[in-house]
């Protein structure tokens, strides 16, 4: 932030553009919500919805969710909860994906850890290996267990200038061409050196940071009581926000209540507002 703020030229004018109430980074601090809260800056404040239909069920329950209240609107096409114990919750996601979301494309799985029945390695093991079928894979790293194939959906995992990719962008494996494989994103084709592939992981669920920004057609998020540390208030208003059409969350409805109580995780302790206020107020 502070190399971002120093890059800027002298009497030139700076505007953020953000939710303060989404996640904070994953390194310290949480600058952008500390310069809102010291209302300090000049701030214009968003209140109109243009993603879903004013008060859609998905809006209503991201504003319920905002304010640590309990959302109960979930019988609706727009907005669902299935309850499901922690043991069944990976068959009824790869079922919603498979069939019911429309397209493999335009859905997206969100899940807050890793680890676990309803995990992201778990969750995207069992989809490759379901959409691979007998085929061989193009690529394979055999120290950590990493496989990719034609049609496989990934993501870029680090800025790349020499590609021009970024964190977080997401593509499709097209195919193996000589030494290199080809990977369509941002509807370019970019050339992966075996080096570059490094930086690819698979994406059919990805992680609650890695989908800040963006935004899909049908999205399915778990909500297990194995990932209880991960949960809080800020995670789940982020994952409910990222759906445009239709949001289905699985799994079990008390460990989502106590996520959305749960706000003392999303507190940090930084002295920012106050330097601010003191420096401009």
């Amino acid at each position: 932030f502070l190399e971002l703020l120093e890059s800027i030229p002298s009497k030139k004018g700076v505007i953020f553009i953000g939710d303060g109430d989404q996640l904070s980074p994953i390194g310290p601090g949480q600058p952008f919500k500390d310069v809102i809260n010291s209302k300090a800056l000049p701030l214009t404040v968003l209140t109109g919805n243009y993603r879903q239909d004013n008060l859609s069920p998905i809006v209503e329950a991201s504003r319920l969710i905002r304010q640590g209240k309990i959302p109960t609107n979930f019988k609706n096409e727009e907005l669902h909860f299935i309850e499901c114990p922690t043991d069944h919750q990976s068959k009824v996601i790869i079922d919603l994906f498979f069939n019911k979301s429309g397209s493999i494309d335009n859905s997206q799985i969100l899940s807050p850890q890793r680890k676990g029945e309803a995990g992201i390695t778990n969750i995207n093991n069992i989809i490759q290996n379901i959409t691979a079928g007998n085929r061989k894979p193009i690529y394979e790293r055999r120290e950590d267990n990493v496989k990719f194939f034609e049609g496989d959906k990934v993501i870029q995992t680090s800025n790349n200038y020499d590609l021009m990719v970024m964190n977080g962008d997401v593509g499709k494996i097209l195919r193996k061409k000589g030494n290199e494989f080809i990977i369509s994103i941002n509807n370019k084709e970019i050339n992966y050196s075996h080096k570059d592939i490094y930086q690819v992981e698979l994406a059919y669920a990805i992680s609650l940071h890695k989908s800040q920004g963006s935004e899909y057609s049908f999205t399915i998020i778990p909500i297990s009581s194995e990932h209880e540390y991960m949960l809080s208030r800020n995670l789940i208003y982020t994952a409910v926000t990222r759906g445009k059409k239709k949001v289905i969350l699985i799994g079990e409805f008390k460990a989502f209540e106590k996520g959305i109580n749960d706000y003392v995780k999303d507190f940090r302790y930084t002295n920012l507002t106050s330097l601010i206020s003191e420096k401009f107020v």
